[in-house]
């Protein structure tokens, strides 16, 4: 019995080998149909490459667009405030220098002041010193003396105050 099973095992494994193996025309066909598979696999494997890069070369150019959009806002931004603070700076030197100005003015309308003051001081000292010579004199001569002193101090005074009245007005002129 022995021999008999391994018999039949020999005559079922020869007819099972001899229906895995294929035809010529078969192996052609199978060949011929994977060729045809492959490259259907390949055109679609490269469509979707191509999609992607596609898709990626869009998004390159979006994000390209919007950065560039970022600059120019940030630029503009800049620009903006750049302006703006120039124009701060320049209404801030403008009102320093009016302030200057105006400093100036008001210093040099003291001093013209100060100068009429001391000619006033200076015409009443030398006034009063021209009354105590006239003193001295008597009748005719001491009333002419008198009134040379008092005509030399309205003299003075004037004078300081013309003085002191034209520098004033030149300030006003140059102030505003």
């Amino acid at each position: 019995m022995n021999v008999l099973k391994q018999t039949l095992l020999v005559v079922a494994l020869g007819v099972s080998l001899s229906a895995c193996q294929e035809s010529p025309s078969e192996t052609a066909h199978d060949v011929a149909q994977a060729r045809t598979e492959g490259a259907e696999d390949v055109a679609e494997a490269r469509e979707e490459a191509a999609e992607d890069v596609r898709d990626a070369r869009q998004d390159a150019a979006q994000t390209r667009a919007d950065a560039n959009a970022d600059l120019s806002s940030a630029n503009s931004a800049a620009t903006t405030d750049l302006a703006d603070a120039r124009r701060d700076l320049q209404e801030t030197a403008t009102d320093a220098n009016s302030q200057v100005r105006s400093a100036n003015a008001k210093a040099q309308k003291t001093g013209a002041e100060a100068r009429y003051e001391v000619a006033i001081t200076q015409a009443d000292a030398v006034h009063n010193i021209a009354l105590e010579r006239c003193d001295g004199l008597t009748g005719a001569n001491k009333s002419a003396c008198r009134d040379q002193a008092d005509a030399a101090h309205t003299s003075a005074k004037s004078a300081a105050e013309a003085q002191r009245d034209q520098v004033v007005a030149q300030l006003d002129r140059l102030d505003g």
